[in-house]
């Protein structure tokens, strides 16, 4: 009986402890949670800022080498002979033959003038010293302006005492040969015209050829990027063509009609000399034949 009180006075004196831990535990200023969260946003934030500043680093990498690899930019000049290299021999042709075209429409924009075949007021000076009768001033004026209508007013002046028939088939033959020469020398714009399209026509075929060629020898197991090489060379010899035709075929045309308008001049004024000479001439001999009779 004794032994049992015991027990239930020491149950007693481990509860009462252990309930007044609890409360003095529990009566101990708790510190906030405050002051430890900076610290965690601190640390976080550095740990983004180093994430950030590897990634700008990847990217600046990465730029540089795609600058490294990327291929220098060409100028047009530079650009345009490495495509003439990858045209080989038909786009050396094809260049000759721009450099031909080229030549011949300077010529022509140099000497197809109006200056050069019926220049402003040489008929009508000429015609004012026919009617004076000082055919030496007439001549001289022929010769001081070099040109198709001179050239014809000179014959006139030389055989003014032929018929006004003959007097018009000689002026057209000197005319019509004077003209017929200046369309002839636009003539090789025309030929260029024609030749060039055909060459790049050639080059394209032969392209052709050699790509279906590497392809051939490359089996069935070949890069189809083997036939890169040979389709530019078709290309570009293709558009060399129509780029070097295309001009020389406009230049060409608007010379001949350039041609033809100044040859229409040419009629006119000479047509005009004729006319007002041989009225002249009627004139002079009606005079005189009235004079005989007076």
């Amino acid at each position: 009986m004794s032994l049992m009180r015991y027990r239930i006075v020491l149950v007693c004196l481990l509860i009462g402890l252990t309930a007044g831990l609890a409360r003095a535990q529990s009566e101990q200023p708790v510190e906030p949670a405050k002051d430890t969260q900076p610290s965690a946003n601190a640390a976080s934030d550095e740990l983004q800022q180093d994430a950030e500043a590897m990634m700008n680093a990847s990217d600046e990498a990465a730029g540089d080498k795609s600058d490294a690899d990327a291929p220098p930019e060409r100028s047009m000049a530079r650009e345009i002979i490495v495509r003439i290299h990858q045209a080989e021999e038909i786009g050396y042709v094809l260049l000759g033959l721009s450099v031909i075209g080229l030549g011949f429409a300077i010529e022509r924009l140099v000497h197809l003038r109006r200056g050069s075949i019926c220049p402003h007021g040489l008929a009508n000076r000429v015609l004012d010293h026919m009617a004076a009768g000082d055919y030496d001033q007439a001549t001289a004026a022929c010769r001081k302006q070099s040109s198709t209508i001179g050239r014809v007013l000179q014959s006139v002046i030389r055989h003014r005492d032929f018929t006004f028939a003959d007097l018009s088939a000689i002026a057209g033959d000197i005319s019509t040969r004077e003209l017929r020469q200046h369309l002839q020398r636009a003539y090789p714009m025309a030929i260029v015209a024609t030749l060039a399209p055909l060459l790049g026509l050639l080059g394209t075929v032969i392209g052709m050829i050699k790509s279906f060629e590497s392809v051939a020898l490359a089996g069935s197991m070949g890069d189809p990027s083997i036939m890169a090489g040979s389709i530019s060379f078709a290309l570009v010899t293709t558009a060399m063509g129509l780029i070097i035709a295309a001009p020389n075929l406009a230049l060409y045309h608007v010379f001949r009609v350039r041609t033809n308008n100044l040859a229409c001049l040419l009629d006119e004024q000479v047509s005009e000399v004729l006319s007002e000479w041989q009225m002249q001439r009627h004139q002079e001999m009606n005079a005189a034949a009235s004079k005989d009779k007076d």
